[in-house]
C-alpha cells in the first residue's frame, strides 16, 4: 500500500519506502534553515497560501516568503536527497548537518548554525512555554487508579 507521505519521526527509509514518496519539497526558513516537507503536504499548503488575498500587503509577502527557495527534491535510488548548492549556501552548510524532524517537516540544519540556535535559548523561555503548555490538560492522570 502506497504511503501517503513521510513520517518524519523515521530514521530511515527502506528501498521500497522510499520509492513510495512521491518526492519532497524544500522551502526555506527565516532562520536560514531548510526545511523539506512531504510533496503532498507542500500541496497541502500551497492549496491554503492560494487563498490569500494578493491584494493585501501582508499576504503577498506571506505568499513570497513561503515560496522563496521553494525546490522539488528527489530521493535517488541510493535513499540521498540531493540539496541544490543555492539552497545550501543559504543555510550556510559547507560540511556537517542536523535533521531535526517534528509534525510533517524536516528542518535541516548547518551544524554550527544549530548548536548556536541551541546556546541562545531565549531568557523568557520558562513563560513562553508556560503560555503555551500552562493550560493544557494532561492526557492521563498518573495518579488515577487503572
Amino acid at each position: 500500500m502506497p504511503k501517503e507521505g513521510l513520517n518524519c519521526q523515521q530514521q530511515s527509509l527502506s528501498k521500497s519506502e522510499a520509492t513510495e514518496i512521491s518526492g519532497l519539497q524544500s522551502i526555506v526558513d527565516s532562520k536560514s534553515t531548510l526545511c523539506c516537507i512531504p510533496m503532498t503536504f507542500g500541496e497541502m499548503k500551497t492549496n491554503e497560501i492560494n487563498q490569500l488575498n494578493i491584494y493585501s500587503t501582508q499576504q503577498r509577502q506571506a505568499i513570497r516568503y513561503f515560496y522563496r527557495g521553494a525546490t522539488e527534491l528527489e530521493i535517488d535510488a541510493a535513499e540521498r536527497i540531493n540539496l541544490p548548492g543555492s539552497l545550501m549556501e543559504y543555510a550556510g552548510i559547507d560540511k556537517d548537518v542536523v535533521l531535526f524532524a517534528y509534525q510533517n517537516q524536516i528542518e535541516i540544519w548547518a551544524k554550527d548554525k544549530y548548536d548556536e540556535m541551541l546556546d541562545n535559548e531565549p531568557d523568557e523561555f520558562g513563560s513562553i512555554a508556560e503560555s503555551i503548555f500552562g493550560g493544557i490538560k494532561p492526557l492521563g492522570n498518573l495518579h488515577d487508579p487503572m
